[in-house]
């Protein structure tokens, strides 16, 4: 996430998300609050489904965003709007769902 500009709606940001359904998707929210498709949901064999641990991993280099679950890239992106800013985690369970659980660990960040 990008720090908002004083005359922005939103702040600039990539969302990499994973349903337990077994489907990704990853988006750029601009600065006027639209969002962009990078990746439409879309199911990947790499998604473990259920309540199964899936590891995540978000590689950004360059003008690269690589997404990668349980260690297979599942695609890489060009990002137009990418400079140090933050990081962020969040879990959603759909509505009239159940209950959700969800815990993050061994988060990483590297600089190269």
């Amino acid at each position: 996430r990008q720090p908002r500009g004083n005359n922005d709606a939103a702040s600039v940001r990539y969302i990499f998300y994973v349903q337990p359904e077994g489907h990704f998707g990853v988006y750029l929210v601009r600065p006027d609050g639209s969002e962009q498709t990078l990746q439409a949901p879309t199911p990947s064999a790499a998604i473990k489904v259920g309540s199964a641990t899936n590891h995540l991993a978000v590689a950004c280099q360059g003008d690269k965003i690589t997404v990668s679950i349980n260690g297979q890239a599942v695609g890489t992106y060009t990002a137009t709007v990418l400079n140090a800013g933050e990081i962020g985690l969040y879990a959603s369970s759909p509505t009239n769902t159940g209950n959700l659980e969800a815990v993050f660990t061994n988060l990483r960040l590297t600089s190269k």
